[in-house]
Parts: structure tokens; C-alpha cells; sequence
């Protein structure tokens, strides 16, 4: 089974209001936050290629991330869209010919999965067309509708 990765890595970030770069490219325990995420599925034998749809005008980062995995050739930095939809259509058309199995969608600013992550996925396919994962929600959730709080079920 050939199982490709696309991590989407060219959103700006602007709800997260950071100045200085865009959050995939903060600095997590002397990596980039995208870092992680590449790491743990370059560390994966499931995963034959990954695919990181950029921006442009973050080139500045992109260039220490190609300097780090240039030896590896499991990786292609291509240019993203406008939105997700269009980076990972981008990614997509790029793969295209490699004919893969499947493709998991990963957002770079999200790098806190298990990588068992990755194999339950690879189980979750088998037989069908797609799976999405599902973690359980341990943080507590509040709404607030006008003036009153309730907390959600977390089931």
C-alpha cells in the first residue's frame, strides 16, 4: 500500500496574531512546529512521500526546513493555494501520476498526535475509501450563549 502525506503549511496564521512568523513555524523544543509533524511521519514505514503545500512568502522558513531534509527524498515542498481547499487540490494534481493508495490531509500546525496515530489509520482504511480520525475530547468545553456558561458533554 502506498500512503502519501499532505501537510498543509501555508496559512499565515492570522487568528493566532504572532508578529514574527507564522505558528508552524514557531519554535517547539529546538524544532519548528511543522518540523514535528514532518519527523513523526518521516519515522513512520507507512508512509511512502510527503507533501507540504507552502506559501511564497514564507520562504524565509521553508529554506532551514529544505537545509535539514535535503538528504531526504521523501520530501516535496510545493506552492499551496489561497485556502486549504486549493493547497491540498495543489498537492493533489502533484501526486497525481505517483498513483497513490491514499492520502492522509495533515494541518502543520497541529504536530501533538501520537504516531500510533498514523498505523490505527492505516488499519481504519482497510476496505474502504476513507477514514477520519476521532480523539476523545479530555479538555473541558464551555459555550456561552448571552450571559449564561454550560459546560458541554465531553461523550
Amino acid at each position: 500500500m502506498k500512503i502519501f502525506v499532505i501537510i498543509c503549511a501555508a496559512g499565515t496564521g492570522e487568528r493566532f496574531n504572532n508578529n514574527t512568523s507564522p505558528k508552524q513555524f514557531l519554535n517547539l523544543n529546538n524544532k519548528s512546529v511543522l518540523e514535528h509533524s514532518i519527523d513523526k511521519f518521516l519515522n513512520s514505514s507507512l508512509i511512502d512521500r510527503i507533501i507540504i503545500a507552502s506559501n511564497p512568502d514564507h520562504n524565509i522558513h521553508l529554506n532551514a526546513i529544505k537545509e535539514r531534509y535535503i538528504d531526504t527524498n521523501k520530501i516535496d515542498i510545493i506552492q499551496g493555494g489561497n485556502t486549504r481547499i486549493e493547497s491540498v487540490f495543489n498537492c493533489l494534481r502533484h501526486i497525481e501520476k505517483s498513483n497513490p493508495d491514499f492520502v492522509f490531509v495533515h494541518d502543520a500546525a497541529r504536530p501533538n498526535f501520537h504516531t500510533k496515530l498514523i498505523k490505527e489509520l492505516v488499519e481504519a482504511i482497510e476496505g474502504f475509501d476513507c477514514a477520519i480520525p476521532v480523539s476523545r475530547i479530555s479538555d473541558t468545553i464551555k459555550k456561552i450563549n448571552n450571559s449564561t456558561i454550560n459546560t458541554l458533554d465531553r461523550s
